[in-house]
């Protein structure tokens, strides 16, 4: 594919508005694109970041790429994307971004780069890992798309109920840090270091209230779940949600989600994105119990990654055993020094 006739530059932070209001134009619903990322990684992250604005022969933009470089120790320097952070009007745009990111790899050295959800240069990949977004339906009624959720998850929405649990939307976003305590140990549980209280602390800066939609599900007045969304023009999308497991039998979860995607409904938004997951792994499974569309978003791999958080979701690793059992105290210091350099995995 010629690509020359594009020309692709590094934006910087007095390129922002130009970016945005592109992004806004072409893309509202993907909140992946919005500018706001570029200052998050400054302020939660140490990745050198490399949003990519791809511009056609008349000088008008036709893509963009909100990239960073990543040295971390563990996956060894790569280049890699946010999650549904890519954009390109023709397959000219796609694969200029392309070659561009793949430039910016040779020159720093990368073992890799990583491009998710850019489906239209899957075929050129050295390794496609497939992954997708489950995308329910919201613009009807919250009770016609609750006739769609199947009987035995109607069920444990009510037995979730009747069991005490609530379901709170902190409008104000003041339990930010209580959301923290409880995805941090989440995290730990899962055997995966944890992201800092910076990262949640600039997701709350730079969109604020108006643009995340913080739940928490509470029993005797005590937070015992939440989920963390962040919303663009008709969508909301499911960044982070959490439960505490010794609670899962009593469905929480179940009433936690639901909750979210009535609001959802009941605000007029359009498309409630549950978020990526691998297909047959057992988060796809939960979220594959609620009506919607499966879109496929395709991570593409250009190198040969072979640290050991490149294969985290494939197989459980002994270092993932052994950081089930870190102490929280331990796992909350040591975690954001180790994901500093790897805001996404």
């Amino acid at each position: 594919m010629d690509a020359k006739s594009h020309t692709v530059t590094i934006a910087a932070e007095q390129d922002l508005e130009r970016w945005q209001q592109f992004a806004l134009e072409r893309q509202p619903q993907n909140p992946m694109l919005d500018a706001g990322w570029y200052k998050v990684l400054a302020d939660a992250f140490s990745v050198e970041r490399l949003f990519l604005v791809c511009r056609n022969t008349a000088g008008q933009v036709v893509g963009l790429a909100p990239l960073y470089c990543s040295r971390s120790p563990f996956t060894g320097t790569h280049i890699t994307n946010l999650e549904d952070g890519w954009y390109a009007e023709d397959e000219k745009a796609s694969h200029a971004l392309l070659n561009a990111a793949r430039s910016l790899g040779k020159e720093r050295n990368a073992r890799y780069v990583l491009l998710r959800h850019a489906e239209a240069i899957a075929g050129a990949a050295d390794r496609v890992v497939p992954t997708v977004r489950r995308i329910i339906d919201t613009s009807k009624p919250a009770a016609a798309i609750l006739t769609e959720v199947k009987k035995k998850n109607r069920w444990a929405i009510r037995q979730a109920a009747n069991k005490g649990f609530v379901v709170e939307q902190d409008l104000a976003l003041e339990r930010m840090e209580v959301f923290y305590a409880l995805y941090a140990r989440h995290m730990r549980d899962l055997g995966t270091p944890v992201m800092s209280m910076r990262y949640m602390l600039a997701l709350k800066r730079q969109f604020g209230a108006a643009r995340l939609k913080l739940f928490f599900v509470c029993r005797d007045g005590r937070e015992i779940g939440g989920m963390l969304c962040i919303s663009a023009m008709n969508t909301w999308l499911n960044m982070y949600a959490v439960v505490r497991k010794d609670l899962m039998a009593e469905y929480p979860n179940y009433l936690l989600y639901w909750r979210a995607i009535e609001c959802a409904a009941d605000g007029g938004i359009a498309r409630f994105d549950l978020g990526r997951s691998r297909p047959a792994s057992n988060t796809y499974v939960f979220k594959a119990k609620w009506p919607g569309a499966d879109h496929d978003a395709p991570h593409c791999y250009f190198g040969a990654p072979t640290g050991r958080l490149d294969r985290i979701h494939e197989r459980e690793s002994l270092m993932q055993r052994i950081w089930k059992h870190v102490p929280l105290l331990v796992a909350n210091w040591a975690g954001p020094k180790i994901r500093d350099q790897l805001p996404f995995s």
